[in-house]
């Protein structure tokens, strides 16, 4: 049976440093050498790297929810939508 890994993040990347978070990434990415492995995450605007921030500056006072997929080499992204109070409220654009 063949199943997806997923990684979540929900608020937790703002406590350590750009470095890491970009070798978190990296981590993934290795991690999907011999299948496809997905992040989904609810961080602050810009706090999570690769994810599309909407056009949205940081500290605008809600995060993104996004979901990257890594696979091959290959990392595809995509921002869902957005939420506040640490998902009590959600909006989801239409575009997303």
């Amino acid at each position: 049976m063949d199943a997806l890994p997923v990684v979540t993040t929900t608020w937790a990347l703002s406590r350590i440093t750009h470095e890491n978070r970009l070798r978190f990434l990296r981590l993934l990415d290795e991690a999907a050498t011999g299948r496809a492995v997905a992040w989904v995450s609810a961080e602050g605007v810009g706090v999570a790297p690769a994810i599309p921030t909407m056009g949205d500056r940081r500290a605008s006072g809600h995060s993104i929810l996004g979901v990257a997929v890594f696979e091959h080499a290959e990392t595809r992204t995509w921002a869902l939508g957005r939420c506040w109070s640490k998902g009590r409220l959600l909006s989801w654009p239409s575009d997303a």
